[in-house]
């Protein structure tokens, strides 16, 4: 099981680096330093908080929805930190960033209930062939 659970952490770890490093580095080109504290920091939340314990009691839509506001609140914090005044462009490419991590979280979390919750849904194509 603590496989299972290194194995998704390392998956989140690498979906939020990426994700967090284009927009606060590419966008903001903020400091490494700043970089790889918001990673860490909000990794870990998110896949303590949203992935084990709110996937797990409310299911897919609310734990994509807290993903959203703390990847939000995190580049708040770190943007805020370093004095950064954002215009409407960074806006912009927050909402394309925010667009996408709702498309990646939700599939990510459909593989977190197969993997770690043992949740096993029924795939699309077997419940259409029911009908």
């Amino acid at each position: 099981m603590a496989k299972a659970h290194i194995k998704v952490f390392g998956i989140k770890l690498a979906r939020f680096s990426a994700n967090i490093f284009l927009f606060l580095g590419l966008v903001f080109n903020v400091p490494f330093s700043y970089i790889l504290a918001a990673i860490i920091i909000l990794s870990v939340v998110s896949y303590v908080i949203g992935d084990l314990v709110i996937l797990r009691f409310a299911g897919n839509g609310i734990a994509t929805a807290l993903d959203v506001v703390l990847f939000v609140a995190g580049i708040w914090a770190v943007a805020h930190f370093i004095g950064f005044n954002y215009d409407m462009s960074h806006m912009f490419a927050l909402l394309v960033v925010i667009g996408y991590l709702v498309f990646e979280e939700s599939v990510y979390h459909v593989y977190v209930e197969k993997e770690i919750l043992g949740t096993r849904k029924e795939s699309l194509l077997a419940a259409i062939d029911k009908y």
